[in-house]
């Protein structure tokens, strides 16, 4: 995947290939792991074991040993870059504000702050799902069916992985996702949508829908998949480089 083909895509194509046969396949998973959260919601060793393992080896390790050791491409082809990161932040600023100003001017916000807050730092923490829909599923299917395609499919995926979970947020799901991806079209760099937009997000998810389901301790736990996250992220990059470099050599 070229940069030329991640930012001046055709409208709609089909050209379907090995790299969105990957993404699909990985939504599959993302569907039943979830599913299975959601029909073990009270057991904390299921949920640990899917939430803290399998989610983040589906969402971050397979899209970015696919990216680096597979399309030989570096991370930034996942829009983790340093490329448009001011424009980026500035939109997510934006969308952020147009978000929760309504929900804190109406009766609706009188929630407190100890049932949302644990959720706007999950959000803040949950690099895994933006990088999943939007740098994955997004670039790839962008890249073989065009870039309406990739839109409306990367929504879809997001949608669809929570029928088994929160199903009766689905719509509203697929909606915010069409945006964020729209947002994401523009810039090409995450941070349109982490961690700022996804905090609130998921904080406005607990105080106009009274879906409220972290804690500190599971924010803790969130952090801590999230270092890890990070730190096999640059580990791959930095291989990537050196392969890039020994090939040049």
């Amino acid at each position: 995947m070229s940069t030329s083909e991640t930012t001046e895509g055709v409208l709609a194509r089909w050209a379907p290939s090995r790299d969105s046969a990957a993404a699909f396949l990985t939504e599959l998973g993302m569907i039943a792991a979830y599913a299975i959260l959601g029909r073990n919601s009270g057991n904390p060793g299921v949920a640990a074991l899917i939430g803290l393992m399998v989610v983040p080896v589906l969402a971050v390790g397979i899209p970015v040993t696919w990216t680096t050791k597979v399309e030989r491409q570096p991370i930034s082809m996942l829009g983790i870059t340093l490329r448009r990161w001011l424009p980026s932040l500035v939109l997510s600023g934006l969308l952020s504000l147009l978000i929760v100003t309504p929900l804190f001017l109406s009766n609706r916000a009188i929630v407190s702050t100890d049932r949302w807050l644990p959720m706007a730092a999950a959000g803040a923490v949950s690099l895994f799902e933006p990088l999943f829909v939007f740098g994955w599923l997004q670039l790839r299917f962008e890249k073989d069916f065009g870039v309406l395609p990739g839109i409306l499919l990367a929504a879809l995926g997001y949608a669809f992985y929570h029928v088994g979970y929160m199903p009766g947020q689905m719509s509203g799901q697929f909606y915010s996702a069409v945006v964020f991806a729209v947002c994401f079209r523009l810039t090409g760099n995450l941070l349109v949508a982490w961690p700022l937009l996804w905090a609130t997000s998921s904080a406005w998810l607990c105080i106009d829908a009274n879906i409220c389901f972290y804690d500190w301790g599971m924010v803790t736990f969130s952090g801590i998949v999230l270092l890890i996250e990070i730190a096999f992220i640059a580990f791959m990059a930095f291989r990537q480089r050196r392969m890039v470099a020994r090939s040049v050599q």
